[in-house]
């Protein structure tokens, strides 16, 4: 576990170190410190979008995993809230996909 966190020291030592000699070329060429910055701050709302959906997406595997885990109680509570039940329909066919061994034919 030491070896993997000297790794990642390391390999961040080496990306600060060219994100450095980028930034010296860039000035060295002539760039305007606008441009610089601009480009500083679009690394960083990209940085923003990629926190923010990685915790989109685990709020979403939570979510499903919660009505998962819940199984049919939670699925006919949540029909339930909105007038879905199991039954006979007004057109009188049968609606019995909450029962049954899951196979989808009644």
């Amino acid at each position: 576990m030491q070896a993997a966190g000297a790794s990642l020291d390391r390999q961040g030592d080496l990306l600060r170190g060219a994100r450095r000699g980028v930034l010296d070329m860039a000035r060295s060429l002539g760039v305007s410190q606008g441009v610089i910055r601009w480009v500083d701050q679009r690394a960083t709302v990209d940085r923003v979008i990629l926190v923010l959906g990685g915790i989109l997406v685990v709020l979403l595997v939570l979510v499903l995993w919660y009505f998962r885990r819940g199984g049919d109680a939670a699925v006919q509570g949540a029909l339930g809230a909105v007038g879905v039940t199991s039954g006979e329909s007004e057109a009188g066919d049968k609606l019995d996909f909450m029962s049954g061994d899951g196979d989808g034919d009644g």
